[in-house]
């Protein structure tokens, strides 16, 4: 999945169960020593539900919307410079997961400016919420009458959580974690949903507790199920334009806060506390199949991904490309990839308005996103790679590896019918290719390169040519590792 800059990677409005950022039952004047008051109100409470006590009292602010937008643009300029970010957005487009005229930087800046009700930095070790007073209302009326009538605001909610980071970062440094390396997207949204998913689950403790429940019924199956099936898009702050926005970016933001809470919630329901989750803090899952199916990070369903690393393509293509950027689609991200929203959006958008249904539309997004859902949960690793040329199309060349020859099959149906049959080649290993401590089958390859006619030396419009076997071959011979642990990194003292 995408990976906002870091300092957002813990900032993203998180209240999809009891959202709307704009509830506020106190004067419309909010000096900046009302985010310090919330916290220091509620910072024992969180400790208590949490379980873990705080070594030292975090930096509380408040940052008015243009402050907030300001800090963005910051962090952008830090962690998506703009090489970055065009190569983001190429790669992106070359999926198919963007369309072809969306501006990224742009729509990240306006989707995160709407979305954030506070944050956690880690580097900086400053919590901040966001002052929205003045702005126009949410339509979430019947949440906002619940809060008031739990005596609660939106702020005090979203303080529980990023109260929650402040305590995760001094028991269990963020800084460590995967988040930042480079072409491990997939690494970094399962540790991005590991810290998020507890954040929420706290959050929402903390909530019942608060309601004078006991904090503990999170963990209660039937009760978990159903915060979690709450959570609703249409509750987010700026949650209409996020409805509206590219499926892959959407997901990316809201993947760590819904299936990062569920996942939490898997992982404690036997002990019914919050223990579990501070071990998958401490050695978080590898890949966003462990996130989606909590039961292959351990025991005896324990699926580890396959790390592949593609040698240089570039002598296999026309003369001129070059490597753009390479990375890791992941589980979470095929789920996208397969169900194909934006073809669908502009199939919809073609046909005429008459024969248009809201409900139709929705039944079948929901019936593609589960077709594409089973297709995905054979995924067992990936890498892909984009190369460039002046003048001359992108180059993807993305290699996958599943987990039977049924999961290969499938995922290669879904990626013909995606692009082509000509771009698609279901497979094995080539003879020799480097194989390091796998564990599994590494028979089932799918390799897709598109377009074809580029990649092949036709250039744009020229004839449609096969691909050259050597090209296969070299993707073939990728090197194979299986991640059995996550890579943390020290942090200074």
């Amino acid at each position: 999945m995408l990976r906002p800059p870091a300092l957002v990677a813990f900032a993203v409005a998180v209240c999809c169960a009891v959202a709307d950022a704009q509830t506020d039952p106190t004067p419309d004047t909010r000096p900046s020593d009302r985010a310090q008051a919330i916290a220091a109100r509620i910072s024992t409470e969180v400790e208590t539900v949490r379980g873990l006590p705080f070594k030292a009292p975090p930096k509380i602010g408040l940052y008015r919307t243009d402050e907030l937008r300001a800090f963005i643009i910051k962090a952008f300029e830090r962690d998506l410079p703009p090489a970055k970010l065009a190569a983001t957005e190429r790669s992106l487009k070359a999926l198919r997961l963007l369309p072809a005229d969306y501006d990224l930087g742009a729509g990240l800046l306006e989707l995160l400016t709407e979305q954030i009700a506070g944050f956690y930095d880690p580097v900086t070790k400053e919590l901040r919420l966001i002052d929205r007073s003045g702005e126009p209302e949410g339509s979430s009326a019947a949440i906002d009458a619940m809060l008031k009538g739990m005596g609660m605001d939106m702020d005090a909610i979203t303080m529980a959580h990023e109260l929650t980071h402040a305590l995760q970062d001094q028991h269990f440094p963020l800084l460590r974690l995967p988040l930042d390396l480079e072409g491990e997207d997939d690494l970094a949204a399962a540790s991005q949903a590991t810290v998020e998913g507890d954040a929420t689950v706290a959050m929402m403790a903390w909530t019942f507790s608060r309601n004078g429940g006991r904090f503990d019924q999170i963990f209660n199956p039937v009760v978990g199920r159903a915060a979690a099936g709450s959570m609703d898009l249409k509750s987010l702050p700026g949650g209409a334009k996020l409805a509206e926005c590219p499926p892959y970016l959407r997901e990316s933001l809201i993947f760590p806060y819904i299936a990062g809470m569920t996942f939490c919630l898997d992982v404690a329901r036997a002990s019914k506390s919050f223990a579990p989750i501070d071990a998958a803090l401490a050695a978080p899952p590898r890949s966003t199949e462990q996130i989606l199916h909590a039961e292959k990070l351990d025991g005896a369903k324990r699926d580890d991904p396959q790390r592949l690393e593609l040698p240089d393509l570039a002598p296999h293509l026309p003369p001129g490309y070059r490597l753009l950027t390479t990375n890791v689609l992941g589980e979470a991200g095929c789920r996208v990839l397969f169900a194909d929203e934006l073809g669908a959006r502009a199939a919809a958008e073609s046909a005429p308005a008459e024969s248009r249904s809201r409900t139709a539309e929705r039944r079948a997004a929901q019936a593609r996103a589960k077709a594409a859902a089973a297709v995905a949960a054979g995924w067992d690793g990936d890498r892909y790679a984009v190369y460039v040329k002046d003048g001359a199309p992108d180059v993807l060349v993305w290699l996958s590896v599943w987990d039977t020859a049924e999961d290969r099959a499938e995922a290669a149906a879904r990626l013909i019918e995606l692009f082509g049959e000509a771009a698609v080649f279901a497979c094995g290993p080539a003879d020799g290719a480097a194989t390091v401590e796998a564990d599994g089958p590494t028979g089932q390859d799918v390799v897709l390169v598109t377009p074809v006619d580029a990649a092949a030396g036709g250039g744009a419009g020229g004839a449609a040519s096969a691909l050259p076997p050597p090209l296969i071959d070299a993707v073939r011979r990728a090197t194979r590792t299986v991640l059995r642990t996550t890579p943390l990194k020290e942090v200074p003292k």
